[in-house]
């Protein structure tokens, strides 16, 4: 089935980001913005994968075997998790981004 393979695809992720953000936080007692930055994509890449996509495969599941369906509460959260996590995660992506050229460009400053 297809939701069993999203949610083996969840956790696979989500083990690979906490192993990013021990291996970080490990290397320095001091984090830099650049550590922050990276840590704080791995945790809404957690959360993305640990909330909605696990609540969707849950759901597909159970709906094989019976006859539970969607209900619009459980649909909104759904949508709105989804949403809100992968807006951070775009922020996040943006605030990386900015750092790597303030970097480049005002090194001396940085």
């Amino acid at each position: 089935t297809n939701a069993l393979a999203w949610l083996v695809c969840s956790g696979v992720s989500i083990l690979a980001n906490a192993w990013g953000i021990l291996s970080v936080s490990a290397k320095q007692k001091k984090w830099k913005p650049l550590e922050f930055l990276i840590c704080t994509l791995a945790g809404t890449h957690i959360l993305n994968m640990g909330i909605p996509i696990t609540m969707y495969c849950v759901i597909q599941l159970r709906r094989q075997h019976s006859n539970y369906e969607w209900n619009e509460g459980l649909c909104k959260v759904f949508v709105s998790t989804f949403y809100t996590l992968t807006l951070v995660t775009c922020f996040s992506v943006t605030s990386l981004s900015y750092h790597r050229m303030w970097m480049v460009r005002w090194p001396v400053n940085y």
